[in-house]
């Protein structure tokens, strides 16, 4: 989408990547450091279980106002280190604003403590918000996990319905 700038001239607001194949990533590195995002107000990348965290070469680094919306489909026991490697390849630690969701993820409890926990490990910081699937916790579990949540990322966490995102 191409807004009218405050300086008269058009510029890139908002925009919205799926990211499924290792070109792909390869790709939208090459257009991130090409490519000055400084008008940028919210920027979406969706990243399948396909794509290798070796792909995803450059972080996301944005203005500190841009709202960076980051979702990984699918994570399950198996997938936690290659969820926690991509979210450390694509976030950049020193700039908020980063969401972090997690549509037709089966994580447990115990999953979702040892994925916070090793973002922790990785540097992953200044998180606003992670969201996980209502079906993979309750809301006491949540409410467990909170304060791991905020005190290891920063983070809010929350459960959402992901009705819209099913195969």
């Amino acid at each position: 989408m191409c807004c009218q700038g405050y300086n008269g001239k058009h510029s890139l607001r908002h925009i919205r990547l799926s990211i499924s194949s290792n070109h792909q990533a390869t790709l939208l590195m090459e257009l991130i450091t090409s490519i000055s995002f400084k008008d940028l107000v919210y920027l979406g990348v969706l990243v399948t279980s396909e794509v290798l965290p070796a792909a995803i070469t450059a972080n996301l680094s944005v203005n500190s106002y841009t709202d960076v919306e980051l979702s990984l489909l699918d994570v399950t026991d198996e997938r936690v280190s290659w969820a926690c490697e991509m979210v450390a390849n694509l976030i950049k630690p020193s700039i908020g604003g980063y969401n972090i969701w997690f549509p037709r993820s089966t994580l447990d409890e115990a999953g979702w403590i040892r994925m916070i926990q090793d973002l922790g490990r990785r540097g992953v910081k200044n998180i606003g918000v992670m969201v996980v699937p209502d079906t993979s916790i309750s809301s006491d579990q949540r409410d467990r996990i909170r304060p791991i949540c905020r005190s290891t990322l920063g983070a809010h966490l929350g459960r959402r319905t992901f009705d819209d995102w099913k195969k």
